[in-house]
């Protein structure tokens, strides 16, 4: 049977963020679950890979959906904003 492995993208500024998290300690205070799940943090590498990608059209699809609410316009123009650089 294949190891199981979890992933979350973080799509802020890593800083001093760390390489993993568990959900007891990030959700519910350390407390100790039944079940408990440690994550890879993955961070934006800035390099145009997929991770990248992904991390700038969701920074674009955010600003959009302040501007415009969670609708189908925010989504429009977040696929025009990032259609020109082939995000």
């Amino acid at each position: 049977m294949p190891k199981p492995e979890l992933y979350a993208i973080y799509i802020g500024e890593r800083g001093t963020k760390p390489e993993g998290i568990t959900l007891a300690d990030e959700f519910f205070g350390g407390d100790k679950t039944f079940l408990d799940v440690r994550v890879k943090v993955i961070y934006d590498s800035g390099k145009g890979d997929i991770i990248n990608q992904y991390a700038t059209f969701t920074k674009v699809y955010n600003k959009q959906a302040g501007r415009y609410g969670r609708t189908r316009q925010a989504v429009l123009e977040t696929i025009r904003i990032c259609k020109d650089p082939n995000v």
